[in-house]
């Protein structure tokens, strides 16, 4: 952090964290690298209210759409695409049922994820296990809150932090 100059040579962004490991992997002195080890978990603390909540949203989607290193860029609207795609074709489906792969694609990600997240940091997760209504109804409404995020960010709906207006 003190070779780069700390949070303050990062240039203003959607998401600060995403920018400062951009802004270290350009020096070419350090690799970073994602470790999955309980223990290492980061907790962000739950915003106090909905507006806050979608703002902060957006403002991390946007980050990863927009995100100034190339292969970021690229991967995380891939990855947005496919799950933006196979939520807006379920209301399609009793039209064309050929379409069923995109949406069954989502949903098994997300199974797969929720597993890999019970895998790995079981012991942070409140209790009540995999069947808990919780995380049964995450499964479901998370693909669709970020196909919305991202249908905003590429709409292009301005979002505000620290005070400022921020753009990608």
């Amino acid at each position: 952090m003190d070779s780069i100059g700390g949070y303050d040579a990062v240039p203003p962004s959607p998401t600060e964290d995403a920018s400062l490991i951009s802004l270290i992997r350009s020096r070419g002195e350090y690799r970073i690298r994602a470790i999955a080890f309980p223990d290492a978990a980061v907790e962000t603390g739950a915003e106090k209210t909905w507006r806050a909540f979608i703002s902060q949203s957006l403002r991390w989607n946007n980050g990863g759409l927009f995100s100034p290193e190339l292969t970021t860029r690229f991967n995380y609207n891939l990855v947005m695409l496919m799950m933006t795609t196979g939520i807006l074709a379920i209301p399609l489906l009793p039209f064309f049922p050929c379409l069923w792969p995109l949406p069954a694609g989502v949903f098994i990600v997300m199974i797969e994820n929720t597993i890999a997240t019970f895998g790995l940091f079981r012991k942070k997760l409140p209790k009540g296990g995999f069947l808990n209504l919780g995380y049964l109804l995450s499964l479901l409404f998370t693909p669709v809150y970020f196909t919305l995020m991202t249908l905003m960010g590429y709409c292009g709906i301005k979002i505000k932090w620290k005070g400022k207006e921020i753009t990608h």
